[in-house]
């Protein structure tokens, strides 16, 4: 495992480190571990909650992004505007409300990897979830198998 965290600058480690939602294939919540071990190939992908955002401005075009060449998985890939998981944390990790969870995510990762502030988890609108998998063609060692959440926005706020 050091070898593959060999080039992983210290930011990246650290985010590596949070505690995802595991789920079974109907999105219950099964348990949790860190992101590191849900995003290796060695370790079989364990099933995990994700979310993908499509922001559209006031002139409804879409905000995209390209993911930081820092990242494990799919370094420089053009994306929609902004994917992530939410945490396994009594906010995010919600059995009762996982759309609400899911918002709450989605609003952190926005601050956070675009700066993006003023939107709020009513101006996200859920569309549905969707059962994705994926390996990394730039280093596959790495992928992705999760229930993503599909929201929607359209506002006049862009990075």
């Amino acid at each position: 495992m050091e070898e593959l965290l060999s080039s992983v600058d210290a930011t990246q480690r650290e985010l590596l480190a949070e505690e995802l939602i595991l789920t079974d294939v109907k999105d219950n919540v099964i348990g949790h571990c860190p992101k590191i071990t849900a995003h290796l190939v060695s370790e079989n992908l364990p099933l995990h909650r994700a979310f993908s955002v499509f922001l559209f401005d006031r002139r409804n075009r879409l905000v995209l992004q390209q993911r930081s060449a820092a990242k494990v998985t799919f370094p420089l890939l053009w994306t929609n505007t902004c994917c992530s998981h939410p945490l396994f944390n009594s906010a995010e990790c919600s059995i009762s409300d996982p759309v609400g969870g899911v918002k709450l995510a989605a609003l952190r990762k926005l601050e956070q990897e675009l700066g993006m502030s003023g939107l709020e988890t009513s101006d996200l609108v859920y569309l549905t979830r969707i059962h994705y998998e994926a390996t990394c063609r730039t280093h596959p060692a790495w992928g992705e198998h999760e229930i993503d959440y599909i929201l929607l926005a359209r506002k006049g706020c862009c990075p």
